[in-house]
């Protein structure tokens, strides 16, 4: 054991990477919210860009690499205050 009490043995369902990381705790934080999808995505040149999804993603094409026009999307109207952070049906 390190200082602290931590283990030197990683443990054997730890993510691999930084992304693996990112996707389980979105998988996590989808379901304890009771989303049917939860979307990370980042902004680039005026377009949204999906970077890891999650849910029923096959259902709704969401998929990372989907660009959409910001203007257009959820996340513009979250950040500007028109939409909840959390939409719990955006059907």
């Amino acid at each position: 054991m390190h200082a602290g009490g931590v283990s030197s043995h990683p443990i054997e369902d730890q993510p691999e990477s930084p992304v693996e990381l990112v996707q389980t705790l979105l998988s996590f934080l989808r379901r304890r919210l009771g989303l049917d999808v939860a979307v990370l995505s980042s902004f680039d040149d005026g377009m949204e860009v999906v970077e890891i999804a999650d849910g029923g993603i096959d259902d709704r094409c969401i998929s990372p690499g989907l660009r959409w026009v910001l203007a257009d999307s959820y996340c513009v109207r979250v950040i500007d205050g028109r939409l909840p952070a959390v939409i719990p049906d955006a059907a």
